[in-house]
């Protein structure tokens, strides 16, 4: 059994004898679960890495169009949080659905998937203002680095205070 949880136990007040008990009752679980939930966790861990990184892809693809059609800046910064937030608590309940993730593996998906998010949505940004630069439609450009990090930043706030809670 992991070590923090024995640590986590004790800074709750458990003595060794019930921190021992707790954690034989876990060993004998752990040992009782069916082979497909077995599943090593780093394949866990790359499949949420691949569906938070497939997902905000998509979602940036889907803003190709709106960029291109929507005038107002204010509407469009309301989707962009909007979808951030949504993208944000379904990235949460992955990671929260999955057992024994460490402090590792929360600063991968803290760092990676943000970084991921930032570059794709800042390079579909620019890619649909060159489209409406080549259909010479009069409308706004949007600025792709602060639509990259309102994005970013609202998709990890749901995150950030998820890790912070657990503290």
């Amino acid at each position: 059994m992991p070590k923090n949880l024995e640590d986590k136990l004790r800074k709750r007040g458990w003595n060794k004898k019930e921190i021992g008990k707790a954690m034989t009752i876990m060993s004998k679980a752990k040992k009782k679960k069916s082979r497909f939930l077995n599943i090593p966790l780093s394949i866990i861990i790359l499949l949420i890495f691949a569906i938070a990184i497939g997902g905000n892809i998509a979602v940036s693809f889907f803003f190709v169009p709106l960029l291109i059609v929507l005038d107002s800046s204010a509407l469009f910064l309301l989707l962009i949080i909007f979808t951030a937030l949504t993208m944000g608590i379904t990235f949460v309940a992955l990671v929260e659905g999955t057992e024994n993730l460490e402090k590792k593996h929360h600063m991968f998906f803290a760092t990676i998937v943000p970084i991921t998010a930032l570059l794709n949505f800042y390079l579909v940004v620019v890619s649909a203002n060159k489209v409406v630069d080549q259909l010479a439609v009069p409308k706004i450009h949007q600025d792709p680095l602060v639509i990259s990090i309102i994005y970013t930043v609202t998709f990890l706030l749901p995150y950030l205070y998820t890790l912070k809670n657990e503290e």
